[in-house]
């Protein structure tokens, strides 16, 4: 007969930190805990991670999801998909990105949280806030990007050339820049850095993942063979070992 382990009593509740909407997920009553903030991908929202933070908070982590810019509770786009939804997408990641450093300063005053065991996580979109934040803010500890693309001008020209969108100009180049990872090697060489990805991806390519990693020489690159652009058990359970490992 199988001994059966019970699984920790988590809290779930919607929450607000540096006046950013989200939801939390916790152990119940177990001190000071390391942490992680999740950012979703383009499109969704932090209630459909609802079941995955489960997961990982199952693990002994407090997780934070905070909405992101234009989703969910932080308004509407009618669809995210078309092209004037997509003229929106640096305005969020940016936007995001600019409101980490008081949500992280909220989150780590709070008791249950060990300020000195923070990780930014994300996938796809969440995968480029979580890593342009994590070249921001040095306080943070991990950084695990999934089927993301931290370098984000060539991301742009990318994208621009598959949907048949001029080139960006020179403007818009320049702010793209200021938030890049790829121009931010100094702020994170050496850091703990987990880069996760598909190598079917058609999304967010895979060789823009492998071109950051070449560049930054001391990340931790994982390719998951024939897979897409998604998360998969197999990758879920890569970025959970390594967070046990660092975190």
């Amino acid at each position: 007969m199988r001994e059966r382990i019970a699984a920790p009593a988590l809290e779930l509740e919607p929450s607000k930190l540096g006046g950013v909407p989200g939801v939390l997920v916790r152990p119940e009553s177990a001190g000071a805990l390391p942490t992680m903030v999740f950012y979703h991908g383009w499109g969704t929202q932090v209630e459909w991670f609802t079941f995955l933070a489960t997961v990982m908070a199952q693990q002994g982590y407090n997780v934070w999801m905070p909405e992101v810019p234009l989703h969910g509770q932080r308004g509407h786009l009618e669809n995210h998909f078309n092209a004037e939804g997509y003229a929106r997408y640096w305005e969020a990641v940016m936007s995001a990105v600019d409101e980490v450093p008081n949500m992280i300063s909220d989150l780590a005053a709070l008791p249950f949280v060990d300020g000195a065991r923070l990780a930014l996580v994300g996938s796809s979109m969440g995968g480029q806030i979580a890593s342009a934040a994590f070249a921001r803010n040095l306080n943070v500890k991990v950084l695990a990007a999934v089927n993301s693309a931290p370098n984000f001008v060539k991301f742009e020209d990318h994208s621009r050339k598959q949907e048949g969108r001029p080139p960006v100009d020179g403007r818009e180049r320049e702010r793209l820049r200021a938030y890049d990872p790829m121009e931010q090697v100094a702020a994170l060489a050496g850091r703990k850095i987990l880069l996760l990805h598909g190598t079917a991806d058609e999304i967010m390519p895979f060789a823009l993942t492998a071109e950051f990693h070449e560049k930054l020489g001391t990340s931790d690159l994982r390719p998951a063979r024939h897979v897409g652009h998604h998360l998969t058990l197999s990758m879920l359970e890569e970025c959970l070992g390594y967070l046990r490992d660092t975190l």
